[in-house]
């Protein structure tokens, strides 16, 4: 039993210290994931921000065109008196 045990044991040890990973694989993956995260929280702000300009530049086009309507309008009736 011993003997299993002092087995298991070692097993374990060289699992747990098995270190042949790549750090450097590792860390370009993540800086790389940080990258791509970071790109796509700028590229949804600029077309968030982009769709509140085009409303706000809409709405004030219309309000610039029935102004200018209401005053033609007021013109065009003040012409005919």
């Amino acid at each position: 039993m011993k003997k299993i045990f002092l087995a298991l044991c070692i097993s374990a040890s060289m699992v747990a210290c098995n270190n042949s990973a790549d750090p450097v694989a590792e860390q370009k993956d993540s800086l790389d994931s940080v990258a791509r995260d970071h790109k796509e929280n700028i590229d949804s702000t600029n077309k968030a921000s982009k769709d509140i300009i085009d409303s706000a530049s809409k709405a004030l086009k219309e309000n610039v065109d029935s102004n200018i309507d209401a005053k033609k309008q007021a013109l065009d009736s003040g012409a005919h008196k």
